[in-house]
């Protein structure tokens, strides 16, 4: 056994470890996750962790994941010929029908893109909401917002709770990771890492991306899509295809094992291979 093996193992416990110690910030955190994705031969794990202590500049708001995606309450000053208002609610009645959606998602929606170090400090703040600033936008509402006044700034209030969810997401993400790996490999992930990496990947992805285990993940922009129809009682072709796609042996056999040991619901799963996929 190699002392990276070894490394790999001990990782996955110090970092199960530190995730409930509310002392141990989540970019300390990540940065041992970009650790243990060097000894697992985890590119993606790696890819993930290094996005989250750098920020996701540049990034589409489509791959952004879904905590970073905060919901943002519009406000702005505006003035008049004869009265001004300060703080006000931004509403987009008045805008073009045509433009009326996008204004709509630029004025409540806030794309969380920078470095998870940015998130913990605002959180030491005592106010109870964060300002993001919308002054891109302000000549685009112009006089359209409150007749007869002119938005002279505009910004979004996103509550200090789902900067929060930012935070402790990552940190709950890291532990399911750790706690999956020590379930799924309960003698040590170290036998896998050379021999059969195929399982340590599905983990990852399901746990960090929320994906199906039977979905590889190769490179940073890889996607695919895989589908399995086997005919009914066809136990064979069932478990080629699982491992084709790289379910390990023995989670192979257990999963065609209760397939055959219930009778589906019309074109539904069976409780029991629900519960397994």
């Amino acid at each position: 056994m190699s002392a990276s093996q070894d490394t790999a193992d001990e990782l996955v416990r110090q970092l199960r470890n530190a995730c409930v110690d509310a002392a141990v910030a989540p970019s300390v955190l990540l940065r041992q996750t970009r650790v243990l994705a060097f000894e697992l031969k985890q590119k993606e794990l790696d890819i993930w962790a290094k996005r989250e202590l750098e920020g996701y500049d540049g990034v589409v708001a489509s791959e952004l994941p879904a905590y970073r995606v905060l919901t943002m309450s519009p406000k702005g000053n505006f003035v008049g010929p004869f009265a001004h208002m300060k703080n006000a609610p931004i509403h987009t009645d008045g805008l073009p029908q045509a433009s009326r959606k996008q204004f709509e998602n630029a004025l409540r929606t806030h794309y969380a893109r920078g470095p998870i170090a940015e998130y913990e400090e605002l959180l030491k703040h005592k106010a109870g909401a964060i300002h993001i600033d919308l002054s891109r936008i302000t000549s685009l509402l112009s006089q359209n917002v409150y007749e007869g006044m002119e938005c002279i700034s505009a910004y979004g209030l996103v509550s200090k709770g789902s900067v929060r969810n930012i935070v402790e997401g990552i940190k709950n993400r890291i532990l399911d990771l750790t706690i999956e790996l020590s379930s799924r490999f309960p003698t040590g992930v170290t036998d896998y890492v050379k021999r059969d990496p195929k399982p340590i990947s599905n983990v990852v992805n399901t746990v960090i991306h929320g994906g199906q285990p039977n979905i590889a993940i190769a490179s940073d922009h890889f996607s695919q899509t895989v589908t399995v129809t086997n005919s009914v009682g066809d136990a064979d072709s069932l478990r080629k295809a699982l491992t084709d796609r790289g379910l390990s042996d023995a989670d192979t056999k257990e999963l065609v094992e209760t397939v055959e040991s219930e009778q589906p619901s019309g074109t539904q799963f069976g409780p029991r291979v629900a519960a397994l996929v």
